[in-house]
Formats: structure tokens, C-alpha cells, sequence
């Protein structure tokens, strides 16, 4: 059961974004790890296509360079199994990508690239073809100790003012499924997605900062967090114009 506590998160948590890209603070720890790619899945436990799907972004997760997370829906949940990650709020998010490329149903399992290209999720090589030639040109550092993380975002004028998104997930988890389509079936999950919320707004000429703790963050069996800067129209998920990624 994933618990929500946003508004636990939001009293304690000590969150500062300063539009300026330089800052001198000493951390023992200091990442770089920006992705050339995004690979945002949505799937379901209840889903007999999805296993394939899910295999494919395990695979692609092998590869640093690329972020995946996997966003398991709820409207499965009639079909005899609940998934145990589904969330309301990941089905929302696919409906806003449909609604955005003007599709009019969703699917699982589906892969969204970079916010942008929609592919179906079990055609490994259509999805290897999407991001082969994919690169962001915002820079994010992810500086960390034992408290704190401080994540700076470079600006850059060629783009334009852009949500900031922390994605939490579980790295690794085997799910037996009972009922339903996959009844019978061991799973194995990767970059399983349990929160996603916006921190504030990254502007193109002087970027942003933030300082989040970390034990406020990854909680439970979170072992880690995507930071995604997206743009959005009319209120929907567009483009991915940077990304990094954090594992504890």
C-alpha cells in the first residue's frame, strides 16, 4: 500500500528554489546523472499484454543513460485482480497524454517518450528507435549528504519556463498475481512510480534550485527519485526538456 503524505511532506520538508544557477555549498556526495531519455510506461498487473511491456523497460533500464518509470494504472482493477501499485492519479496523468496528442482512448501497455511520442510498450524495437537519437541540453546536478538534497538545474535561453517534477519509485519489486489475466504469474517490476508532484517552476534564463530532505522523501520501500522538467499546454504534459535521476 503506497501512503500519501504530501501533507507531511510539504510541513517539513525545507524546499528552496533560487533562481540562480551558482551556488558554494560542500556536500559529500555529488551526482551528475542527467538521462538522454525518458521512458514513461503505463501498465497494469491485470493486464495480459503488459508482461512483455514491463520486460522491455526492464531492459531499457540497464542502460544509465535512459530514465524509466513505470506508471501502473487503476482501470484494470475491475478485470478480478487489484493492482497493488495502481494509482488513481497514474491514470489521470496517461488520460492528460491522450488528451494532449488528441488520442481518443488510452491503452496499456503504453510508452510515452520524452512526453512526447506515444508507442506501444511491448515493441521493444519501435521504442529503442524512438529514443536512439534523444538528448537534453539542460543540465541538472544532484548534489546529496546524509539530510539533504540540493538539485540545481542550469538555465537555458532556447527553451522556455517549465514545470519541475519529483518522481518517487521502488527500483525492483516481484509481484504473484492470483487472479485475472496474469493468474498464476510471478511478476517483476522496474522504476515502480509511487508519487509524482511539482515543485515549482524552472525559468529559462536563471534556472533553479531546490533543497529537499531526503528521509522526507524516500520513505517507505522508495529507493529512489526522477527529476523531470516538462513543459505543459493548456494545463497538459508536453515535452521533457531535462532529467536526472537519484538512487539511495
Amino acid at each position: 500500500m503506497i501512503v500519501n503524505r504530501s501533507f507531511v511532506f510539504f510541513l517539513k520538508m525545507v524546499l528552496a528554489i533560487f533562481f540562480s544557477a551558482s551556488a558554494s555549498i560542500s556536500y559529500a556526495e555529488h551526482f551528475r546523472l542527467n538521462a538522454h531519455a525518458v521512458v514513461e510506461l503505463f501498465t497494469s498487473q491485470g493486464c495480459a499484454a503488459c508482461p512483455l511491456a514491463d520486460k522491455v523497460l526492464a531492459n531499457i533500464a540497464k542502460d544509465k543513460n535512459i530514465i524509466t518509470l513505470a506508471y501502473h494504472v487503476d482501470y484494470w482493477d475491475y478485470n478480478g485482480w487489484r493492482d497493488s501499485f495502481g494509482n488513481k492519479a497514474n491514470s489521470k496523468l496517461q488520460a492528460s497524454y491522450s488528451k494532449a496528442q488528441n488520442t481518443p482512448n488510452v491503452y496499456t501497455p503504453q510508452m510515452i517518450i520524452n512526453g512526447e511520442i506515444d508507442v506501444i510498450g511491448s515493441h521493444g524495437e519501435k521504442v529503442r528507435a524512438a529514443i536512439v537519437n534523444s538528448n537534453f541540453f539542460v543540465p541538472i546536478d544532484i548534489k546529496a549528504n546524509d539530510n539533504y538534497l540540493t538539485i540545481t538545474i542550469d538555465g537555458n535561453e532556447k527553451y522556455n519556463e517549465a514545470t519541475v517534477w519529483l518522481v518517487t519509485f521502488i527500483s525492483n519489486k516481484e509481484v504473484k498475481v492470483s487472479r485475472g489475466e496474469n493468474a498464476g504469474k510471478r511478476l517483476q517490476y522496474t522504476n515502480i512510480v509511487t508519487q509524482r508532484r511539482a515543485l515549482g517552476m524552472w525559468q529559462p534564463k536563471t534556472g533553479a534550485m531546490i533543497k529537499l530532505p531526503i528521509d522526507e522523501i524516500l520513505v517507505d520501500d522508495n529507493d529512489g527519485l526522477a527529476i523531470l522538467v516538462q513543459y505543459h499546454k493548456n494545463g497538459l504534459p508536453s515535452k521533457i526538456i531535462a532529467s536526472a535521476i537519484y538512487t539511495h
